[in-house]
């Protein structure tokens, strides 16, 4: 099942992501992300809907480097901050220090001790 969103130009609803097996699989490109938290955002909406549609765990696919990211959404949930930048509706974001990693077939562990 695709999930859309509002894009903030011109307001028609875009596909920012597919709900597969209870995941909420989205794709980033590198120049996506917060910089300055190294996070990337998922607007609350779809935040919202993903509680909604019962969905358990995200995966951010990150297309030009090929890594792959997952967390449970209950940990997401707690941890993000919620954040208004620019012409953007408000986002989630969570550092991609605290998400497991996956690349080259490598699997590296996250460091979940939020401070």
């Amino acid at each position: 099942m695709w999930v859309y969103a509002r894009h903030p130009d011109t307001g028609e609803l875009v596909p920012v992501g597919q709900i597969k097996d209870g995941r909420f699989i989205k794709k980033v490109r590198t120049r996506q992300k917060l910089r300055v938290m190294d996070a990337y955002g998922i607007d609350a909406s779809v935040v919202e809907e993903l509680r909604k549609q019962g969905v358990t765990e995200i995966e951010l696919h990150e297309v030009d480097t090929g890594k792959l990211y997952n967390l449970p959404l209950p940990v997401f949930l707690e941890k993000a901050v919620i954040r208004s930048i620019g012409k953007f509706p408000p986002r989630l974001y969570l550092p991609l220090r605290y998400w497991a990693t996956e690349e080259g077939g490598e699997e590296s562990p996250p460091n979940r001790n939020f401070r």
